[in-house]
């Protein structure tokens, strides 16, 4: 193989063999606009400039948002009634790409049990109501993670949206002590 590149390198490691596999199922994602209970606000409009107020609806004289940005800290929750608790929290950042298409980035921040303080880093284009984010890493009990975040809207109210997600996630196993004679089994976690 030629290295075309003095600073490039290509070894073959030894990766791990074995994952773990995680998938939490019927989480609830409230996303909401608003001065009072909002948990989500315009940084940039689709001009560039900055935005002091929250969530004022932005049209430019192309009717299009693109190159709005906004921060987000939308929380999640274990079912979708006011008795739920919060089991982590959705922090990042979203931008409209094309009018309509949304590139987000953000990290899942645990809040509950044992993995309480671990992150799932999570991106990817929201072109519609129903949708996926790829899982591209994440700390604690899910350092160096990949999967998937299914997002399915679940309600919509004036100034609120509830999404059902499930995230699924694999974790590389590398203690090849751990591997030999162990069952790796799922682990599926319920927060109800």
């Amino acid at each position: 193989m030629s290295n075309d590149l003095a600073n490039f390198e290509a070894t073959v490691v030894a990766a791990p063999a074995a994952y773990r596999r995680f998938t939490f199922r019927d989480l609830y994602m409230r996303r909401a606009r608003g001065k009072k209970d909002g948990n989500q606000a315009i940084l940039v409009d689709s001009d560039g400039l900055a935005i002091r107020t929250q969530h004022r609806a932005i049209r430019t004289h192309h009717q299009s948002d693109m190159g709005v940005m906004a921060i987000h800290n939308w929380e999640v929750y274990d079912g979708p009634g006011p008795s739920a608790n919060i089991v982590a929290r959705a922090r990042g950042l979203h931008i409209d790409t094309s009018g309509g298409f949304y590139h987000n980035t953000f990290s899942f921040v645990f809040e509950h049990g044992r993995f309480k303080g671990s992150t799932l880093q999570a991106m990817g284009v929201a072109p519609k109501e129903n949708d996926e984010y790829s899982i591209v890493g994440g700390s604690g009990a899910f350092a160096m993670a990949n999967g998937v975040v299914r997002r399915a809207l679940h309600t919509r109210e004036a100034k609120t949206e509830i999404d059902r997600i499930t995230i699924k996630v694999l974790i590389p196993v590398f203690n090849e002590t751990a591997i030999v004679g162990t069952s790796l089994s799922s682990d599926v976690q319920n927060f109800s």
